[in-house]
């Protein structure tokens, strides 16, 4: 209950909705922790570490999952398919066993491991009757690989966003970088946008600082659109922004649209003169 109250509710976003789904993104669940341990106004087990996370509600769900598969006998945890035996705390314990014919099938939507400088891609939601489940442990067994698979994936997000090593960037600016997805709520469920935000100011200058860009890139695949991607850059008052649709119908729905979205760039007090839908993906 926890996990599926985290999602982004989109039907009225804001500037504050996309804030928070960022923060509790996970990618900054280790460096919360640490600033509250640091911090000399809380006592001892006085503050609230990470609420809302969705890092921190994964690594719940999966204590959970770990602690009750323990907990069922033997004997539950047959799934009615012949030669399919033994306890479900052995199947957590051994990889190889738990990779027998009674576990359901692996989600295919997920798309390739995220690393510094990818191109973003947006995850369709995912229909859980379509996972096949015959018992409730193996039901318990996939929700245990799923949420094991989340978490390593935002690990690698989390390394995707460490600054470079060596990376001679100017120290006046920040060279702030982060990949991160945030999960939110379509009405065919839960799909996942992956974002790339990060400040390009490497060759500024002390003087050019306020004209440094920030840039986001941000990617959605939700029917009937299908995949869409984005391309924000900041600079001062100024917005560029660069859409690509895959589909043509969408592309043409989106370019339908502009006015709406150069009259909320204006009411935010921003330029709104630089904004192109193309078809196809990015380069």
């Amino acid at each position: 209950a926890q996990l599926l109250a985290i999602p982004a509710k989109l039907d009225a976003p804001s500037a504050a909705t996309v804030r928070d789904a960022v923060r509790n993104s996970g990618l900054f669940l280790e460096a919360r922790v640490a600033s509250e341990i640091r911090s000399p106004a809380l006592a001892p087990g006085q503050g609230t570490i990470a609420p809302g996370d969705l890092k921190a509600a994964l690594f719940t769900l999966r204590q959970a999952l770990q602690s009750w598969m323990a907990s069922v006998p033997a004997s539950a945890s047959d799934t009615g398919k012949p030669g399919i035996k033994g306890s479900v705390a052995a199947e957590v314990s051994h990889p190889d066993v738990a990779a027998s014919p009674a576990r359901a099938p692996v989600n295919r939507n997920s798309p390739a491991p995220p690393y510094r400088g990818a191109p973003t891609a947006g995850q369709q939601p995912v229909d859980p009757a379509g996972l096949g489940f015959s018992s409730t442990p193996d039901m318990a067994r996939m929700l245990l690989d799923h949420a094991d698979g989340a978490i390593a994936r935002q690990v690698l997000m989390q390394v995707a966003s460490l600054p470079e090593a060596g990376n001679p960037a100017a120290s006046h600016v920040d060279g702030s970088h982060w990949n991160l997805e945030i999960p939110f709520v379509t009405t065919q469920g839960v799909a996942v946008a992956q974002f790339e935000i990060e400040r390009d100011g490497q060759r500024a200058s002390a003087a050019e600082v306020t004209a440094v860009p920030w840039r986001v890139n941000f990617s959605v695949d939700v029917e009937p659109m299908g995949p869409v991607h984005a391309q924000i850059a900041l600079t001062g008052k100024r917005a560029a922004v660069r859409i690509w649709a895959e589909r043509q119908n969408t592309a043409e729905a989106l370019r339908s649209g502009l006015p709406e979205l150069s009259g909320a760039l204006r009411a935010a007090a921003l330029d709104s003169d630089d904004i192109i839908v193309r078809d196809g993906v990015p380069a």
